[in-house]
């Protein structure tokens, strides 16, 4: 993240996660870091103190075939 603090008023860290679950997300994106991997780097850019977020999308499973996802939503 050296070169990202140097401009830290001027970027914002973002990764996208479709997916929690391990099996679909090895599905959607086969050569990717997996979800924790994804929140890991989040969670280490706002420690420095970047400005970082998450962009949840697509949301897999859908909403209608789980519906207590805004509960994880919450704890992202």
């Amino acid at each position: 993240f050296d070169i990202y603090m140097e401009y830290k008023d001027q970027v914002r860290i973002q990764v996208s996660v479709a997916t929690m679950n391990h099996e679909l997300a090895r599905i959607m994106e086969p050569r990717v870091a997996s979800p924790e991997a994804r929140i890991g780097i989040i969670r280490e850019a706002k420690n420095i103190g970047l400005t970082a977020g998450i962009i949840i999308a697509p949301v897999m499973p859908p909403l209608r075939i789980r519906p207590k996802l805004p509960r994880t939503w919450r704890r992202l």
